[in-house]
């Protein structure tokens, strides 16, 4: 059994009792696994293929880098045989997801969670420039990325996945406690679902500064960042990740590289 230690202390691995209990960790933890800008909700609402297949997510995550992506959750303990559990669940999501009613109810339901918090709200506007419903339901119509959570990554479970027609991302979420009880713990996750920030808008210099570069005190306006970031660090247009980034910037970069009649 694996053991932590931190400066000499010993911290025990805690295997959670039941699925419930890990789902709390996961959800209390969620930035970690899934990047600080991002979103988790946990309703539980079926996604119903068009074949009257259904089935719950344990979550849904939403990262707010763009590109925007969206998350189907699924949380698991090890002990549970995966054919048996985790396949029929990630199937019926691959298939019901396409339903288009689908997709309008998991857009409305993301909706009610987001407005539900007029602080929320307010800051998913202006990270996205657009009325939110708008953008759920744009976002919740492209093809989801699907996860699985688990306490221990398994050959099994790895097996599993790999037989499906979209293979999950597998993230392995452990916990270490010292002593009795979870008072001094400590989480250890692998392979997290977070992307790196290429760059970030700087709102006082009202310019782009670029995170790769050793030296940070350069400012770049639109376009220009993605053209550094192109040619200085070769990260392909599609491939960025700017913290801040708008679809006013998106439009305004793409009209710069059409005046400079430069590939995107």
């Amino acid at each position: 059994m694996s053991i932590l230690l931190i400066n000499g202390t010993k911290y025990n691995l805690r295997i959670p009792t039941n699925e419930k209990q890990l789902e709390r960790i996961v959800k209390e933890h969620a930035k970690q696994i899934f990047g600080k800008d991002s979103l988790y909700f946990t309703p539980k609402e079926k996604i119903k293929s068009k074949a009257e297949r259904s089935s719950i997510p344990d979550g849904y995550a939403i990262s707010l880098y763009k590109p925007y992506t969206w998350y189907i959750v699924e949380v698991e303990l090890s002990s549970h045989p995966p054919h048996r559990h985790l396949v029929p669940q990630l199937s019926s999501f691959i298939s019901g997801i396409e339903n288009p009613d689908s997709q309008r109810r998991v857009s409305d339901l993301l909706y009610k969670e987001i407005s539900s918090n007029p602080s929320l709200k307010a800051y998913v506007e202006k990270t996205v420039g657009k009325e939110i419903h708008h953008f759920l339901s744009d976002l919740i119509s492209e093809q989801p990325k699907f996860v699985v959570i688990v306490e221990e990554k398994t050959t099994k479970t790895e097996e599993a996945c790999r037989n499906l027609k979209l293979e999950p991302q597998i993230v392995e979420f452990k916990t270490f406690a010292k002593g009795v009880g979870l008072t001094v713990h400590a989480h250890l996750i692998c392979e997290p679902v977070e992307k790196d920030t290429h760059a970030k808008y700087d709102e006082k210099e009202k310019g782009f500064l670029c995170l790769m570069c050793k030296k940070q005190d350069l400012i770049y306006e639109v376009g220009e960042i993605n053209k550094h970031l192109m040619e200085r660090h070769d990260v392909d247009w599609d491939d960025q990740i700017i913290e801040g980034w708008t679809d006013k910037f998106e439009k305004q970069a793409k009209a710069y590289f059409s005046r400079k009649k430069l590939p995107i």
